[in-house]
């Protein structure tokens, strides 16, 4: 009966504290000059288009002295690898992951950040995976 009543205890403890991935964002100010660093793929235009087409109140400049964030995106070893299908056929399995994040220029400060993942070298499923991120960055945006 004892150990029940612990677990019990301990689930419920669990279930109350804050996690890590639930913290809040602190908020981007509207209007903020916004530098989009270089990224690989077609990334980093499209999180352009996204930004401009999702009416996105950040104002992007095309030089990172004249930013007060950062827009980056490193991607983590592209992981592509090529095995035998059998019958003379090569299977190719892609996929990347990384997290985008929004720094201060200022103090170096993380303001928003997004995991991310694709599965597809495909210019289309880059366009839809910037789109999902500026969806995401748009919420941290104070008006």
């Amino acid at each position: 009966m004892r150990p029940r009543f612990i677990a019990v205890l301990l689930a419920a403890f669990v279930a109350l504290c804050p996690v890590g991935t639930s913290a809040q964002r602190a908020a981007v100010p509207a209007g903020s000059k916004v530098y989009i660093a270089p990224m690989t793929g077609d990334l980093r235009p499209g999180l352009r288009a996204a930004l401009e087409k999702q009416k996105v109140p950040l104002t992007l400049v095309a030089s990172e002295d004249d930013a007060q964030f950062v827009i980056a995106a490193p991607e983590d070893p592209e992981a592509v690898s090529l095995s035998n299908a059998g019958g003379g056929a090569i299977s190719m399995r892609i996929h990347r992951t990384g997290t985008i994040t929004l720094r201060s220029k200022s103090d170096g400060a993380t303001l928003w950040s997004e995991k991310w993942e694709l599965r597809s070298l495909s210019p289309k499923d880059e366009q839809k995976l910037a789109a999902k991120l500026v969806g995401s960055l748009k919420k941290a945006v104070r008006k």
